[in-house]
């Protein structure tokens, strides 16, 4: 992680995949994403069902940055080979408890290759060791079975389904909470680096 640019650099098999805190520079690219991508992102994704025009993503892009720097939500955009393919998030961050919550969507075109998981086990392991973090939550709609395999795949407890009344969206759909502690993140880390190859590069 790079702290003047809050930068991740990874590899996933022979592919360079690159993390970066969303700024004014992934604008037009992410919008462009969105666009391509919409119609399996409603419902799904709170802050992308809110986007009119490019003019809301830049206001978004801009709280998006606040978060970060009050340290209560870290929107990161995901590339691989230079092109951006999706989005992670942590957010909702209970430094009492020190857990926070997981968000995440990707490119239709680019699933299945371990580009979500990738992202998922290197920024979980940078909060691990930057804020201390405890627990790691994923909140997933029932129906959603292609990110319900990614918790599921990493061995996330899943603790059963928790009520619309803990949200704020307008969708109704039943959602699965996902559970990871810290303990199990370091019990599994070494099946993954052999499961999924891991080549961690250090943004220097």
């Amino acid at each position: 992680m790079n702290d003047r640019n809050w930068q991740l650099d990874l590899t996933i098999g022979q592919q360079r995949l690159q993390l970066k805190l969303f700024d004014d520079t992934v604008l037009t690219e992410l919008y462009d994403l969105i666009k391509k991508n919409r119609n399996t992102l409603i419902g799904k994704i709170t802050w992308v069902d809110s986007l009119r025009n490019i003019e809301d993503l830049q206001l978004f892009l801009k709280y998006c940055l606040q978060q970060a720097k009050n340290k209560e939500a870290f929107y990161f955009a995901i590339y691989l080979e230079e092109s951006m393919v999706g989005c992670i998030d942590f957010h909702h961050f209970n430094y009492t408890n020190h857990s926070c919550e997981i968000g995440y969507w990707l490119d239709q075109e680019k699933r299945g290759q371990g580009i979500i998981t990738r992202s998922l086990i290197g920024l979980m392991s940078l909060f691990i060791e930057q804020f201390s973090m405890q627990c790691f939550y994923i909140i997933v709609h029932v129906t959603n079975t292609s990110s319900r395999k990614i918790p599921e795949s990493l061995g996330f407890t899943n603790e059963g389904l928790v009520s619309e009344q803990e949200f704020t969206e307008q969708y109704t759909e039943d959602k699965i909470l996902y559970s990871l502690s810290k303990q199990m993140f370091k019990q599994k880390l070494p099946i993954w680096e052999q499961r999924f190859r891991l080549l961690e590069k250090e943004d220097s």
